[in-house]
């Protein structure tokens, strides 16, 4: 029995002792383990990186490894994301004025255990005109206070970013078409009205050829006319969307020459 005695005190002793929780815990697990009225600010990330998905406009993943929090190696408790559209390196590699003046902040809780993979997807709206870069920077926080930005940040060149597209503009088609007689002679002079979304009036040239272009989205009727001819069909309708190059053509059957006041 002494020896009993003896031995449970050490066990506990041991416990008491170890300053490394195992890695099998969850982190809630791990913080409750550390005092952090003893410990230090977490280490920095060493690995932000940042990827566009291809597939859908502005999609963005960054990807890091949970770094360790303090002495104990524990969970840090969160993460601050910051971006915007200018570098690090353009305020001279300036870390603390950068991360004070980049407008877009986002915070994530439940971290990782140290050394597992990261990773948070947004989406970053595209805007007209030419393709915008975004710049990225973290920091995590934890025990007694807050990290550095990472390190890859605090490199010249090495800040992670993005560059994401212009906004796709409105797709454009073209409606074109040949107008002839029924002998497949073509027939020029011939007033093209385009009517629906947008109205446009042409006139065939020498080949019979018309054009409209460019032809945004919408539903749409094309009718040729002249004085003293028929047309077959009168009228194309139709609508505009998926084909970027639309061919409606025309027959032209001579009636009558037209009266005076007509020519």
């Amino acid at each position: 029995m002494k020896t009993l005695f003896s031995v449970i005190p050490f066990f506990f002793l041991a416990l008491s002792l170890n300053p490394s929780p195992a890695y099998t815990a969850s982190c809630d697990t791990i913080l409750l383990l550390v005092n952090p009225a003893t410990d230090t600010p977490p280490s920095p990330v060493t690995d932000l990186a940042a990827e566009t998905n291809r597939l859908v406009h502005g999609r963005t993943t960054l990807t890091w490894t949970a770094p360790r929090s303090g002495m104990n190696n524990k969970c840090v408790s969160m993460y601050v994301i910051k971006f915007d559209t200018f570098s690090i390196d353009s305020l001279s590699g300036d870390t603390s004025a950068w991360w004070a003046m980049a407008k877009n902040e986002i915070e994530l809780l439940s971290p990782d255990i140290p050394g597992e993979d990261e990773g948070y997807t947004l989406t970053i709206p595209p805007v007209p005109g030419a393709g915008t870069r975004y710049y990225f920077g973290i920091k995590s926080a934890g025990g007694s206070g807050i990290s550095a930005i990472d390190t890859n940040a605090s490199v010249p060149g090495a800040q992670a970013s993005i560059l994401v597209p212009p906004a796709a503009s409105a797709p454009a088609y073209i409606i074109s078409g040949r107008i002839r007689n029924l002998h497949g002679q073509p027939l020029g002079g011939i007033k093209v009205s385009l009517t629906g979304r947008t109205g446009r009036i042409t006139h065939s040239n020498s080949r019979g050829e018309y054009m409209f272009d460019p032809v945004p989205e919408g539903s749409y009727s094309i009718t040729p006319e002249k004085p003293g001819w028929n047309f077959l069909p009168a009228m194309h309708s139709f609508p505009v969307r998926g084909d970027s190059l639309l061919k409606k053509d025309f027959k032209g059957i001579f009636i009558t020459e037209p009266a005076e006041e007509e020519r």
